[in-house]
């Protein structure tokens, strides 16, 4: 091998080595950001009445600049409490989110196993414009010092 070639080799090994520290102290310590979340905890009023069951979900609302992917849901307690959660943390981002809300008499929208000719469909609690994110006329801005209030979501049937 000539010493020209070495030299080369070298500049070559060298570079590459420099290339390789970089790119991984770039990455070293860099995860996902972690995600601000605020405590999100309400009630449901369907006709003034507390909803006693069911789902409130959170669809990021574009018309408002929110372009999370995050979907934000609590389960709604007997007193119809609720409390957001998002991937797996107590909370919501901040933003504008339209509000879902997914309640019926049974888990089944299609007929179980076994179910004879007199089986009907689950009946929701709710309108069922509260069921599609295109339907809904509910939604919320999540702030980090919400008014008193602000996450009671009156429906109607």
């Amino acid at each position: 091998m000539s010493i020209r070639l070495l030299r080369r080799s070298g500049r070559l090994g060298l570079a590459l080595g420099v290339c390789a520290v970089v790119w991984a102290a770039a990455g070293c310590g860099k995860g996902k950001p972690a995600l601000k979340l605020v405590p999100v905890s309400g009630k449901v009023l369907v006709e003034d009445k507390p909803l006693t069951t069911g789902t409130v979900q959170f669809r990021a609302d574009p018309d408002h600049g929110n372009r999370s992917w995050e979907q934000p849901s609590g389960a709604v307690q007997p007193d119809g409490s609720f409390e957001m959660m998002t991937a797996g943390q107590k909370g919501a981002p901040l933003g504008w989110w339209k509000v879902l809300v997914l309640a019926d008499n049974t888990q089944f929208w299609e007929p179980p196993p076994g179910a004879g000719p007199d089986w009907r469909p689950p009946k929701p609690f709710v309108n069922e414009r509260y069921l599609r994110v295109q339907d809904t006329d509910v939604a919320v801005e999540v702030v980090e010092h919400p008014k008193d209030g602000a996450y009671v979501l009156k429906l109607n049937r």
